[in-house]
């Protein structure tokens, strides 16, 4: 059985036209229309056969075999399958065949055929362009009647005429919806990322992005480049693959033609015949790459042909007839630039056919100088010019070439401006030979921020690339010009300088590269402040109106500090370390200092008073009060607190003084833990 689709092919993705016949085409079993985002079933011919057939319009076409009875054969088409069935032309192989198949929908694609005259490279005036037009994957051809005569020219390359239509181009993006065999729909997003073919694709089955555990990023070569890497995706172990769509599109189409040859009169000793007509050979009006057979040869008045017709084998190639001079003779002064292998005829002298004794003259130093004001080089400035015609035809060449001139940054062109002094109307200097087309200076700029009036000045090292160029003084054009000196350049590292009271965050810096396209390289180095030293009491808080220093910067490493900074001397407090050593040098360090043990000197509080020790206080005959601790902070209590208190002598309250001891105790033990808690947790 034998699954037919088809588009409009001035409107593809557009309703779909399927055909279900035979595989002879003979017994057709149903067709119909699909419109856009519908799905067409069909049950038979065979037992146990079901397909479905869906119209994503321009994201695809897609066909499933339902019940797994029967195996779908791609055979022709256009699209992704096309090299997989060239390489294996049996349609039933395993590789060719699968229960759900999807294709991308080709898309309408116009080519064009240029008419190139070959040596110049550019179209032939007057001659228009031949279009085609065209799906995705169709091959086409140029007819004969596209194959067109033109005047003068005979035509190259037929075998051009023909190629292959695409849509792809680099850049470009394309999406294929189809349904499995399971129901599930899937969606292939390509992006083409290379002139050749090579796509990264996205593939989704339900909504749901899946990958390749070999190729997370989806990269897919073409068929025709599976040397360098995969050509399709492998998603869910296998279950489906997903081949890169690509067709190569033939690309720069033109029929070239190249200007017919002539006949060129020359005389016995091989020496072209002066003021002679040199006819072009004339077209074959019914084969674009033929000339016509039996060309006359052209009369020339004094002279004899020895041949009166030309049938030239090779249509670009002159064909020389010798003639014989009839009693006569003639000087030609012939001035030939051998670097374009051209004759310079405004420079040139002829006397043409002459009796035997005729005078001649030719200011051959004057040609010179003129010749050398414009760029040329004379080769040959001793060549001898008669003054007297003599039987025959004489030609005397002057050899001249184009005169070279090296531009450097030293020496460098000045675009716009006359390359030789005394022919100011005449070549310019071009584009690409002013100094600054001929060195670009590069810098690492290292730029330090973060330590406010210290912070240090940018440091910016500098590296220039040269090249050269050699100009034609008659042309003015670039003939050559060398690559930059170096493809790149890297710059040295650069220790970073210590700022008292600031950390950086590299010490050293640089080791930028720069190319003649990528210039300027800036590496920044920030500087942190350096944290303090915060003293804090035991219950965690800073304590007020004591030294905070600031870590030193080490002075051996602008991004570390000091080690071992002794803690700050605080009278009457202990600190429980003696030095520190910040892990990092840009946060605080908090210290805990226990206050030390002061003796305190109890009163006894006068009868009938009636003033009972609150809050850690002792009163005294005086009404002041003598701090001991907090007794209600139990994370400020500490064991030094608790020796205090235990220490007081007797007041004759002793209920008062044991239960002080014991709520002391109890607050400080709980304190201790509360703290240490704390420090394990920090």
């Amino acid at each position: 059985m034998v699954i037919t689709l088809a588009t409009n092919r001035n409107e593809p993705g557009g309703i779909l036209n399927y055909y279900i016949t035979n595989d002879q085409y003979t017994q057709q079993y149903s067709n119909g229309t699909i419109n856009i985002g519908e799905m067409q079933s069909y049950e038979g011919p065979y037992q146990g056969s079901k397909i479905d057939i869906y119209n994503f319009g321009k994201n695809g076409i897609s066909i499933n075999e339902l019940n797994n009875n029967y195996g779908l054969a791609f055979t022709f088409g256009y699209g992704k399958y096309q090299a997989l069935i060239k390489e294996n032309p049996n349609p039933y192989a395993a590789d060719s065949v699968s229960n759900a198949w999807g294709d991308i929908m080709p898309k309408k694609v116009t080519q064009t055929i240029k008419y190139v005259n070959e040596k110049t490279g550019e179209e032939i005036s007057g001659i228009q362009p031949y279009t085609q037009t065209g799906l995705t994957g169709q091959v086409y051809s140029a007819e004969k009647n596209d194959q067109i005569v033109i005047k003068g020219y005979y035509l190259i390359n037929s075998s051009r005429a023909n190629g292959t239509i695409s849509q792809f181009y680099d850049g470009g993006t394309y999406t294929n919806e189809w349904v499995s065999a399971s129901g599930q729909l899937i969606k292939e997003v390509w992006h083409q990322i290379s002139q050749n073919g090579l796509m990264q694709c996205d593939i989704y089955i339900n909504g749901q992005q899946q990958y390749d555990p070999n190729n997370l990023k989806g990269i897919v070569y073409p068929s025709s480049q599976s040397s360098l890497g995969p050509t399709s995706l492998s998603i869910q172990n296998g279950n489906y693959v997903f081949p890169n769509p690509y067709v190569e599109q033939t690309q720069n189409i033109e029929l070239k033609y190249l200007p017919l040859g002539k006949i060129i009169p020359v005389l016995p000793n091989g020496e072209v015949i002066p003021n002679a007509p040199q006819p072009q050979y004339q077209n074959n009006p019914n084969d674009p790459t033929g000339v016509k057979p039996d060309e006359p040869v052209p009369a020339i008045p004094g002279y004899t042909p020895q041949e009166q017709t030309v049938t030239p084998e090779d249509p670009g190639k002159d064909t020389q007839v010798i003639y014989t001079p009839i009693q006569q003779g003639s000087i030609t002064v012939i001035v030939h630039d051998v670097t374009d292998n051209v004759n310079l005829p405004q420079y040139g002298k002829s006397s043409g056919e002459q009796d035997v004794g005729t005078g001649f003259t030719y200011d051959k130093n004057t040609v010179i100088t003129d010749l050398e004001n414009k760029g040329y080089k004379v080769l040959n400035p001793d060549a001898v010019i008669p003054t007297t015609i003599s039987k025959g035809a004489q030609n005397i060449v002057i050899n001249v070439e184009h005169e070279l001139v090296p531009v450097t940054p030293e020496n460098p062109g000045q675009p716009g401006q006359p390359i030789n002094p005394n022919d100011p109307n005449g070549p310019k200097w071009p584009d690409g030979t002013a100094k600054n087309d001929l060195e670009a200076t590069g810098t690492q700029t290292i730029h330090y921020v973060g330590a406010g009036d210290q912070t240090p000045a940018n440091n910016v090292q500098h590296f220039t690339f040269t090249k050269s160029a050699v100009v034609d003084k008659v042309t003015g054009k670039i003939v050559s010009e060398t690559d930059w000196n170096v493809a790149s350049h890297t710059f040295g590292n650069v220790d970073t300088p210590v700022v008292a009271g600031y950390h950086a965050d590299k010490t050293v810096a640089g080791g930028a590269t720069i190319t003649p396209d990528d210039l300027n390289k800036v590496v920044t180095v920030t500087y942190t402040p350096n944290g303090h030293i915060i003293p804090v009491g035991p219950d965690g808080k800073p304590l007020p109106n004591v030294p905070q220093p600031q870590y030193p910067t080490n002075p051996n490493n602008s991004t570390e500090v000091t080690p071992n900074e002794p803690v700050p001397e605080i009278p009457g407090y202990t600190p429980n370390v003696s030095t520190v050593t910040p892990e990092n040098p840009g946060e605080n360090t908090p210290v805990v200092y226990t206050p030390n043990e002061k003796p305190m000197t109890p009163t006894t509080t006068p009868a009938g008073n009636g003033n009972i020790p609150t809050n850690g206080q002792t009163t005294s005959s005086a009404g002041s009060s003598v701090s001991i601790s907090n007794v209600n902070n139990a994370n400020a209590t500490t064991p030094v607190a608790q020796k205090q208190v235990a220490q007081l002598p007797q007041t004759g309250n002793e209920q008062l003084k044991h239960e002080g001891i014991l709520g002391l105790l109890a607050l400080g033990v709980a304190g201790l833990l509360a703290f240490g808690k704390k420090r394990r947790k920090e």
